[in-house]
């Protein structure tokens, strides 16, 4: 799915609609599944667009979407690596800005995210929606 975010001109953005409803037909929960953008297998996001829009457009997918959201370590630092060993940069190495505009973002979204988990966690366990302090504390 990742492909439709390559570019502001990206033709798999029409296809996208189509890829969720096939996942959400083949898997009884898709909100079990892990979603990433970035993994060892494959070329990194920054390798395809350094678009800064672009970028922060598919981290906020990544991390909202329905599943369990990965961020591979150094996505969050804009690593540009295209292939194996490239693409398997070492965090340490980097500085490990935490200005860097998508930790900033990815940061920002866990926390508007993350109570939300929980408080359906919450219905779904309880059977019940939960009061204001009953999800996290």
């Amino acid at each position: 799915m990742v492909e439709a975010f390559y570019s502001p001109e990206s033709t798999q953005m029409l296809a996208f609609p189509a890829q969720i409803s096939a996942v959400a037909a083949a898997c009884p929960d898709p909100t079990i599944l892990g979603t990433f953008i970035e993994c060892h297998d494959v070329p990194r996001m920054t390798y395809y667009t350094q678009d800064l829009s672009i970028l922060k457009t598919v981290n906020t997918w990544n991390i909202l979407f329905d599943g369990i959201p990965i961020i591979y370590q150094g996505q969050e630092q804009r690593f540009r690596g295209n292939s194996d060993p490239y693409n398997r940069e070492a965090v340490w190495l980097s500085g490990y800005s935490t200005n860097a505009t998508l930790y900033v973002l990815i940061k920002f979204l866990n926390r508007i995210n993350l109570p939300f988990r929980f408080c359906l966690v919450c219905l779904d366990v309880g059977g019940r929606i939960p009061e204001s302090n009953d999800c996290v504390r």
